[in-house]
């Protein structure tokens, strides 16, 4: 087994883990719920106080913050029935008072994650809610998040839905635009596999479909429909972690440096994948951590894929140093690093990558599927070429040079191999009684005519070669005989019957017997005296 379709069965092994996870925290985490109506939200920014009575504008990220725990306050005004408090928590425990009375928490009981995982916490109102107290308390699981209390919403969940939604518009767009052309190039892969049988531009649809979901998962909106805040965000940690895959295994359908092979490079996001779940599992590192691991092995496969591209360029046949997929690659590279960055740096929300990775796989596309097209235009000129040098070109048969590198495989066979298989042969009476009466058109005609005949006749049976002027010969494999034994047959009984004077020939019949030949050239040889047996019978003696 060679190394690659080992790697490959490691992947496949990888994917079916993860959709195993995926199944468990699924079925192990209740789902939320909520009804839906039509109204109006407002995001609570004013009115917040901290314990020590100082006023703050949520969001807000407290610098210097040493206590674990942050507590805001605000007085609620007027509150509908209908109405849901909408709390985005960034790996903090979140509770929430009416009062002194807690009508909602997250983050303590997990299934899967050690830490709190980033979550919408959907929170359904009452009336008489309405003139009392509401205090958030965030309680940071890491150091990262001290002193951080996230954006605040009071409304109706649809309005309130819609508005996160355009907020997000851009990466939304970035993301169906992204599964959009993905669809396209799945499509385009099965109108194009037979002429062009990689499946690298597969891998490229794979990359695409996996970017377009993690993006929608990392902005958190299938929470507000279906809950399982959990259940998401590790779906979303398992992407980012298997994002890698697929974007090496395109890259390996290049046309790298002789025994150059980098499906290896894969093995880093397998590694990962094993890694960072174990360390999670047994408590060791929690989810900010392990994201950590993954943004490494990201950085880690794009440097080794970035070196590579640039020492073997010069290699790649027929390529350009600068073209549309590498201007696609190095904006992507950029964009990610600015997202890298910022989220590591100063907790900002990830938004340039988005636009990188629609611009680089609208680059890969159009390298990718000019490059098919060209291929796809030597194979019909290849074909063409094939056609003329193996097919006759006044009958459209097989010829003489296809019938002979064919009759070597048969002689390389040996006579022990081939016993069973058969051959007809074939010659036109009267060709040069046409040519002489009628000229050399007519003569073709006649020719024509006879092909056309021979090959509707022989099709199921085997092919046909024209091996001379008005000579033909058919092979067929052992289970055929029964087929052409049953043409030879109707062929002799149309003989008798009489035929159009435009189909005329004679014919021989043998099948390969190892006590009659010592090769199938024997087989053929004794075609051929049949067939003139044949002739002396049968002689056609006028021409119509």
């Amino acid at each position: 087994m060679s190394r690659k379709r080992k790697i490959m069965i490691l992947h496949l092994v990888l994917l079916i883990l993860m959709m195993v996870l995926l199944v468990y925290v699924g079925m192990t985490e209740e789902t939320g719920k909520g009804a839906y109506c039509s109204g109006e939200m407002v995001q609570l920014s004013d009115g917040w106080v901290l314990p020590g009575g100082k006023e703050i504008h949520v969001p807000a990220q407290l610098e210097h913050y040493l206590p674990q725990t942050v507590k805001v306050m605000r007085k609620l005004e007027q509150v509908d029935q209908a109405d849901s408090l909408v709390i985005s928590s960034r790996h903090t425990v979140l509770e929430v008072y009416i009062e002194e009375e807690k009508i909602y928490e997250f983050g303590e009981n997990l299934t899967f994650f050690h830490i709190p995982v980033m979550n919408w916490n959907v929170i359904p109102m009452k009336e008489e809610y309405s003139g009392k107290q509401l205090t958030v308390v965030h309680t940071a699981k890491s150091d990262s998040y001290r002193g951080n209390v996230d954006v605040i919403y009071l409304g109706d969940k649809t309005a309130i839905l819609v508005h996160i939604l355009q907020k997000n518009l851009a990466g939304l767009i970035c993301a169906s635009l992204i599964f959009g052309i993905s669809l396209v190039i799945i499509v385009f892969w099965f109108m194009v596999k037979k002429r062009s049988p990689s499946k690298q531009i597969l891998y490229l649809a794979v990359f695409g479909i996996i970017v377009a979901f993690w993006e929608i998962l990392d902005i958190r909106i299938p929470q507000f429909f279906l809950g399982k805040a959990e259940f998401f965000s590790f779906m979303t940690f398992e992407m980012l972690i298997f994002l890698p895959i697929p974007f090496v295994m395109f890259y390996s359908g290049f046309s790298w440096e002789d025994g150059c092979e980098i499906e290896w490079i894969s093995l880093l996001a397998c590694g990962n994948f094993f890694l960072t779940n174990l360390l999670q599992i047994a408590g060791f590192m929690d989810v900010s951590q392990t994201v950590i691991l993954s943004h490494l092995v990201i950085i880690s496969t794009f440097a080794i894929l970035c070196y590579m591209n640039l020492r073997f360029r010069k290699k790649r046949k027929g390529e350009k140093r600068f073209n549309v997929e590498i201007l696609g690659f190095w904006f992507l590279a950029l964009t990610v690093a600015v997202d890298l960055l910022r989220y590591h740096f100063q907790q900002g929300e990830v938004g340039f990558s988005y636009i990188g990775l629609l611009m680089y796989i609208i680059c890969l596309m159009m390298y990718v599927s000019r490059g098919i097209l060209f291929n796809m235009m030597k194979g019909k000129k290849a074909e063409l070429y094939e056609e003329l040098a193996y097919h006759d070109k006044m009958t459209g048969l097989w010829n003489r040079t296809a019938y002979q590198e064919y009759l070597n495989e048969l002689l390389d066979l040996g006579i022990e191999n081939t016993e069973g298989y058969g051959a007809f042969a074939f010659d036109l009476n009267n060709l040069k009684k046409i040519n002489d009466r009628y000229g050399h058109d007519q003569g073709d005609q006649y020719i024509q005519n006879n092909a056309n005949y021979l090959k509707k006749e022989m099709e199921d049976i085997g092919r046909v070669y024209r091996t001379g002027g008005d000579e033909f010969i058919c092979i067929f494999d052992p289970s055929m005989q029964e087929k052409a034994k049953g043409c030879a047959d109707r062929l002799e009984e149309q003989v008798r019957k009489g035929r159009d004077a435009r189909i005329n020939f004679s014919f021989g019949f043998a099948i390969c017997e190892p006590d009659k030949d010592k090769s199938f050239e024997d087989t053929i040889r004794r075609a051929d005296v049949a067939m003139y047996a044949y002739k002396r019978r049968h002689k056609a003696e006028r021409v119509e």
